[in-house]
């Protein structure tokens, strides 16, 4: 997965599958979250669902979705882009405009070493 492929990843959708979160109110595009990371009364994590941005109004930060996982879970790019390996589903790849709904289900029968030379290449 590649940084323009992660950020077509929903952040409404990041928010719910890896952080167990729902909004607090939503109002047009906008959706209002409690942040995950720390003890909020009043709900400061915004997120513009039509432009897919967030902006958290209890530390001033925001960005894409790429953003919101390095801040939420504290890596780097490059973690953040294995975090979103994990949750992507299977319609960004493919369409720019789908709204996942669920999680794909997926199961792994088997884990072997690559055994094609070109993939090993």
């Amino acid at each position: 997965m590649n940084c323009e492929t992660a950020n077509r990843i929903p952040i409404t959708y990041i928010l719910k599958r890896v952080y167990q979160c729902d909004p607090d109110r939503v109002r047009g595009s906008e959706a209002i979250y409690k942040s995950p990371n720390r003890d909020e009364r009043t709900a400061s994590l915004s997120v513009n669902r039509e432009l897919n941005v967030w902006r958290d109004f209890g530390n001033g930060k925001g960005g894409k979705t790429i953003d919101l996982v390095c801040e939420l879970s504290g890596v780097s790019v490059a973690g953040a882009l294995l975090i979103l390996s994990g949750v992507q589903p299977a319609s960004i790849v493919f369409s720019s405009f789908s709204q996942p709904e669920h999680q794909p289900q997926f199961k792994i029968n088997h884990v072997q070493p690559l055994q094609n030379a070109a993939l090993i290449q």
